[in-house]
């Protein structure tokens, strides 16, 4: 089991929630799950995160034309992230 987000980093706010993550024994299935979490870790998810908690925290503000466009075209990161964990289910 692992820890991430913002707890694992030192970085809670009050809307923080506990993030684990529980991997299998197998070591094949448990490295490739490993990969998905080095790279939210390294940051390769940041601006997804950065996306999700503008929308969630300062939705007052939010350009809705921003929006739309990156619900159109930037969804790339979201997708690829979909396609790595289904491969787990």
């Amino acid at each position: 089991m692992y820890l991430f987000g913002s707890w694992a980093t030192g970085r809670p706010h009050r809307e923080s929630g506990l993030d684990l993550a529980i991997l299998p024994r197998k070591s094949a299935v448990r490295e490739r799950k490993l990969d998905i979490l080095r790279g939210l870790i390294e940051g390769e998810m940041d601006p997804m995160i950065g996306f999700r908690n503008t929308l969630i925290h300062d939705y007052i503000e939010i350009d809705c034309r921003a929006v739309y466009i990156i619900l159109q075209e930037g969804l790339g990161d979201l997708e690829a992230l979909g396609r790595a964990l289904a491969e787990f289910l």
